[in-house]
């Protein structure tokens, strides 16, 4: 895997300070989508996936990543999960930190859309879905699967539904 580069040094970020900056992560060409697109796409990139699934920020909030592909897990565990990646982000103090934060995020974005019709997130529906396809084409079964379907999905709280 390669090495880990600290965060900019500052305070922390607040979950509220992370809502707020997290559409710039989604609209602009650089940000952590685009960053963990990057890290995926390294030589390494399935071996640090799947050291990530196994003992980054899902894990850390409790939860497998196996219960949020399979639909195991609850809603409300997955917005327990959402809210610890969140924080996690605004804490991030290395590179690895913030990317499996941001990875946990759209997994678990990606899992309640698919198996429960629910929007965990109050960011735009479009770059919500731009960013899930995104990870997707880079991202190996489960997760592509997962994430392509969550951006076809209509929620009840998208303003797309019925």
């Amino acid at each position: 895997m390669s090495t880990d580069r600290p965060m900019p040094s500052g305070d922390s970020l607040s979950a509220n300070a992370v809502s707020r900056l997290l559409p710039l992560g989604l609209s602009q060409p650089a940000g952590p989508v685009v960053d963990l697109i990057e890290r995926l796409t390294e030589p390494d990139g399935q071996d640090w996936l799947m050291h990530t699934l196994e003992h980054g920020a899902m894990r850390d909030a409790g939860s497998s990543a196996k219960a949020c592909a399979d639909g195991s897990a609850t809603v409300e565990q997955l917005k327990q999960i959402k809210e610890h990646a969140k924080r996690s982000m605004g804490r991030a103090e290395t590179r690895q930190e913030m990317l499996s934060a941001t990875l946990a995020y759209f997994l678990i974005i990606g899992s309640a859309m698919v198996h429960h019709n629910e929007l965990l997130t109050s960011q735009a529906r479009d770059q919500v879905d731009q960013a899930l396809v995104d990870l997707a084409d880079v991202l190996p079964a489960p997760w592509a699967e997962l994430l392509h379907q969550a951006a076809m999905v209509t929620t009840t709280r998208d303003g797309r539904g019925d």
